[in-house]
């Protein structure tokens, strides 16, 4: 999804380039985008913002570089109100395959299903049909289970990033505490030996 924001540049920079178009149905690519990427975010747009631009510092590496990116994907082609507006979101996607049609010429572009396997495909680009099944890997599962796997790796990224900050904290928090015993201790001993004097 994010380079298909970038159509007219990349059609410009590569004019002979041979284009798949991989359109599906309008209303069972909206019942998989409402399950995988318009579900994360909204789950990471459910984040007050103070706390999104907090995630986003702590891990530069991902959340930094992707949270932009799932706004300009989500708000730039969908409009102000995003993946919450079914209904211009599946115009615009058919708008964005028929923009592609009308850019690139008929002989450098391929109308694909993938219901229909590897034999146009490959005529298209001139190899041989593989001997494996055409994949099928962007189930709504596999999707959820590839999200886990990032979201693991993020928070291990952040939890790692914090670790130095939290030793600190803990070592500061023991010195006080030590500091305060200590300083009770000397006017406790202190008031004793006045007293026995």
């Amino acid at each position: 999804m994010p380079c298909a924001a970038l159509i007219p540049e990349l059609i410009a920079a590569y004019p002979e380039a041979k284009v798949i178009i991989a359109m599906r149905d309008p209303e069972a690519w909206w019942r998989s985008v409402e399950k995988s990427v318009a579900k994360q975010h909204k789950e990471l747009h459910d984040y007050p913002a103070f706390f999104r631009n907090l995630l986003m510092r702590l891990d530069p590496f991902f959340l930094g570089r992707f949270s932009p990116l799932l706004d300009a994907t989500e708000f730039g082609p969908f409009g102000e109100k995003g993946f919450q507006d079914p209904e211009t979101c599946k115009k615009v996607y058919v708008a964005m395959h028929e923009e592609v049609r009308n850019m690139v010429p008929k002989e450098n572009r391929l109308d694909f299903q993938l219901k229909q396997g590897w034999g146009p495909l490959c005529e298209f680009l001139g190899k041989d049909i593989p001997a494996t099944p055409f994949p099928h890997i962007n189930e709504s599962a596999e999707f959820d289970e590839r999200m886990w796997l990032i979201h693991k790796h993020t928070a291990f990224r952040i939890a790692k990033r914090m670790l130095p900050f939290i030793i600190l904290l803990i070592l500061v928090i023991a010195a006080g505490r030590y500091l305060s015993i200590s300083k009770a201790s000397i006017t406790s001993s202190l008031s004793w030996q006045l007293s026995v004097s």
